[in-house]
């Protein structure tokens, strides 16, 4: 059980419920908005409520990687799928075992440099202004 701490000033207004609902919803991997919209409490009354209760925000943090390791463990799990191995590899060692090509440098460039001359044609034959200077 989570305990809620009030070191004097003005009154806490998240209860023990609040911040158990705050910590359901961490630990399915919410974000603090969707946390704070769970537990229905003000972004001000979330933020405030950490400076004056150490050890929540850490607390908070560590239940939102829980899904992240969950879900690390059912692809390790999963590694004897030929489909799941390639997964790992295409995502872990893109330079080797990636699908995607990727473009490089220059030619990058003569793309973009062929994009900006046809951009230009189109402007002119769409503006005509463009085209006489005026």
């Amino acid at each position: 059980m989570t305990k809620v701490v009030n070191k004097g000033g003005r009154p806490v207004s998240i209860t023990p419920e609040k911040v158990s609902k705050l910590e359901q919803a961490f630990s399915i991997g919410a974000s603090v908005k969707e946390a704070r919209n769970y537990a229905k409490i003000s972004r001000s009354v979330y933020y405030r409520f950490l400076m004056e209760n150490e050890g929540f925000r850490e607390r908070f943090e560590d239940l939102r990687t829980a899904p992240i390791l969950k879900s690390l463990q059912t692809v390790y799990n999963d590694l004897d799928n030929v489909e799941t191995a390639k997964w790992l590899l295409e995502r872990r060692r893109k330079d080797e075992y990636s699908t995607r090509q990727e473009l490089a440098g220059e030619v990058r460039l003569n793309l973009w440099e062929q994009f900006v001359r046809k951009a230009g044609e189109d402007a002119t034959k769409y503006l005509p202004r463009l085209g006489s200077g005026k």
